[in-house]
């Protein structure tokens, strides 16, 4: 059976060679009515084309993979919704995913030698808020590898990175607690304030101001023992009808610490998180929370990355849109 070429295809669309790989390779500068796109992949599917990827990338110079690092810090309920989305996008632009190591194992980490070595593209860097990845973001720069960081590095004005906004979700989770008939909202958060947990708790206040009603912070110093001091906060102050926690795991602290001193869950005190992960629907009062699209971020990600690698104008700074899910633990009438 005859293998389908760029040549059938340019025949079967009625337009020149050079228009059909332009088209599908998407050329810089290249500028075609609509009308003959749509000729030209009418053409490719009608003929089951598949493109040389392999011709195709040697000569571009190209890897067709993108490279993967992923932090020891990161939760791992994070991690297989952000490669779905990284994925999905490889898939549409015929690209594979490597997995490179964080650490150093010797003086040059693996994903620069795979970069050095044309096995990888680019690199999308995936690491929390509170890392400090100044040094690394400063070696690709300098070594001009493409990169995207998610979640780590907003406040880091040279490089480009996804994440959410956390400003947002502590915003909405105020609102939808106020909607509750809540009316004397405590949040919580760890005593180390980072960039993102201050967004968090602007969201809060500036909600708080709105509606009239007083401020309730506690900054938890014994993040371990935190339903310590919270339990404490709770028994001192008897009129907190409700929690904000900047965080899933002060969310179960602080239900512990509500049932323990027999509040009812959510009649008389509602609890919701401003992030999410796998164990909120199955707690013994399915946790309400403002949920990180993790699966966008990723597509995001893989989507500026491959404009990086291109060399096409991109977006430097992208803030995905958190979504609450409510659950029994704030969904009184």
């Amino acid at each position: 059976m005859k293998r389908i070429n760029s040549k059938d295809v340019a025949k079967e669309a009625g337009v020149s060679q050079s228009t059909v790989s332009m088209i599908l390779n998407n050329k810089k500068g290249a500028n075609f009515k609509k009308e003959t796109i749509e000729k030209v992949m009418n053409a490719v599917e009608k003929l089951n084309y598949k493109p040389n990827i392999l011709a195709r990338n040697m000569k571009m110079n190209l890897a067709n993979s993108i490279g993967i690092v992923i932090s020891k810090y990161i939760d791992s309920f994070l991690i297989p919704n952000i490669l779905e989305g990284i994925r999905k996008i490889c898939i549409k632009n015929q690209n594979s995913i490597t997995i490179c190591n964080w650490e150093y194992k010797q003086q040059t980490p693996d994903y620069i030698e795979y970069y050095q070595q044309k096995r990888i593209d680019g690199l999308i860097y995936v690491a929390t808020i509170d890392e400090n990845i100044k040094q690394i973001s400063n070696e690709l720069n300098a070594l001009k590898i493409p990169f995207v960081t998610i979640i780590a590095g907003y406040d880091i004005p040279q490089i480009t990175t996804i994440t959410y906004n956390l400003y947002k979700g502590a915003f909405e989770s105020t609102k939808h607690l106020i909607e509750k008939k809540y009316k004397n909202i405590l949040y919580i958060s760890p005593e180390n304030l980072n960039y993102g947990e201050m967004d968090r708790i602007k969201g809060y206040k500036e909600v708080i101001s709105n509606f009239k009603l007083k401020e309730n912070i506690i900054y938890i110093k014994d993040y371990k023992n935190a339903n310590i001091e919270i339990e404490k906060y709770l028994k001192q102050n008897k009129n907190i009808d409700s929690v904000i926690a900047s965080h899933t795991y002060l969310a179960y602290n602080a239900m512990k610490s509500a049932v323990k001193l027999n509040k009812k869950i959510p009649k008389d005190f509602g609890i919701i998180s401003c992030d999410h992960n796998s164990y909120a629907p199955y707690t013994q009062i399915p946790l309400s929370t403002a949920d990180i699209p993790l699966i966008e971020m990723g597509e995001k990600s893989a989507e500026i990355l491959f404009k990086k690698i291109k060399k096409e104008k991109h977006i430097k700074k992208f803030q995905c849109e958190p979504k609450l899910t409510i659950r029994e633990s704030s969904s009184r009438e």
